[in-house]
């Protein structure tokens, strides 16, 4: 009982931690000097005026929100000119370039969505 207890808290705890800090780009390599251009916090507004966040900490790190909401990402890759990630369950995808242009394709219908984030 000990053990199953002591480990829930760790399953807590890492989860805690990386839903916290964000998901790990490029499997947690260490980021070039070029991909850490990317590296702070992206805002901006989709055209329905909705809100959209990306932060890219310095280990690489790689969080996303929409309308303030946390979202689950998985298989971030991050190069010199470009951030993208599956976004949710549905094969949703969104990538951000390096000059702000953001892309959100809904994975159910593949309908397209496009805004600019600026770094800030």
């Amino acid at each position: 009982m000990k053990k199953l207890i002591a480990v829930v808290l760790v399953s807590i705890s890492l989860s805690a931690c990386v839903a916290g800090g964000g998901v790990p780009a490029n499997n947690g390599a260490p980021l070039s000097s070029a991909e850490s251009a990317f590296v702070g916090e992206w805002n901006g507004k989709l055209p329905s005026g909705k809100p959209v966040r990306i932060v890219v900490t310095p280990s690489g790190a790689v969080s996303y929100s929409f309308q303030g909401r946390a979202q689950t990402l998985k298989n971030v890759k991050l190069t010199s000119n470009r951030l993208s990630t599956t976004v949710g369950t549905n094969g949703s995808t969104a990538t951000l370039s390096s000059n702000g242009a953001y892309v959100f394709t809904w994975g159910p219908t593949g309908e397209i969505t496009r805004a600019t984030l600026r770094k800030g």
